[in-house]
């Protein structure tokens, strides 16, 4: 039976292991490392410090549209059985960093949300956070500016023109900036050139250039957009779809953008429904 499971194991039609799998993202664990090392030069140039926070929490966080994973932690001092959750993600933490006076921190963590499976999202995943005290919207654009572009030409193994000797081709061929030629940012059918620069739009702008809708207009006053008591769920609305458009910037020059309108005019149903709630 042990030389019958080998055999099987080696074979094409094992489920548990199949090496052209891996053989074919081998290209892409080795993008992943250099874009890890790029993220971090790009983090300890900027002066910030690197933390690791627990991913194992005693809350599971306020957000009513996450779901945290749960278990239990059997403590041994006092053999309680305690409820504990994986974190969503590490910004409770990392904010208590910043409140003992930490100013520039970030970290790349692995953090789970139950409920959450398909071909933009997994149950487990990693996400990069970072945080300036101090700093305005404006410095963290420049921030995404420059690491999505060291990012984009670490992930591209560098190609080198092959160069002629004298007197056989003319010398050294025109080459790109460093001798090499980086690929393109590329995703769900769109690319994008993060060394070229970055268009930076209002909420407002992008959904009037990407929806077709004025936000603006939707509201009595735009000058006061919001009764006294809606201020906070307005605000909420806003942040969702200004994350909604940041998320999809990199794509926004493409004309598929018949997600992200519908997006939009579903948010601003919520927005108009909100503003129109007497205080």
């Amino acid at each position: 039976m042990a030389g019958q499971g080998s055999a099987e194991g080696a074979g094409p039609s094992n489920r548990w292991w199949r090496h052209e799998r891996l053989a074919a993202r081998a290209d892409n664990l080795a993008a992943r490392g250099r874009i890890l090392s790029a993220t971090r030069q790009f983090f300890t140039a900027e002066g910030f410090v690197e933390v690791e926070t627990p991913a194992l929490q005693v809350s599971p966080g306020l957000e009513p549209h996450l779901q945290a994973f749960a278990t239990m932690l059997n403590d041994p001092r006092d053999g309680a059985a305690k409820p504990r959750y994986l974190h969503t993600s590490p910004e409770f933490a990392m904010k208590k960093l910043l409140a003992g006076g930490m100013t520039r921190i970030w970290q790349l963590a692995h953090v789970f949300r139950d409920r959450e499976r398909g071909t933009t999202h997994h149950p487990e995943f990693a996400m990069l956070e970072w945080y300036r005290a101090g700093a305005t919207y404006r410095d963290l654009m420049d921030d995404c500016e420059k690491l999505l572009r060291a990012a984009q030409v670490s992930a591209s193994e560098p190609v080198r023109t092959p160069t002629l000797p004298r007197g056989h081709g003319g010398g050294s061929p025109p080459q790109a900036e460093g001798g090499a030629r980086h690929g393109l940012m590329a995703g769900q059918g769109c690319t994008a050139d993060a060394r070229l620069p970055f268009e930076r739009l209002s909420v407002a702008e992008a959904f009037v250039r990407y929806a077709d809708i004025d936000i603006f207009a939707t509201a009595p006053d735009p000058a006061a957009p919001a009764p006294p008591l809606a201020t906070s769920s307005v605000k909420l609305q806003l942040l969702m779809v200004a994350t909604a458009l940041n998320s999809t910037s990199m794509a926004a020059a493409s004309p598929k953008v018949g997600p992200l309108a519908e997006m939009a005019r579903l948010s601003l149903k919520l927005l108009s429904d909100t503003v129109s709630v007497e205080p």
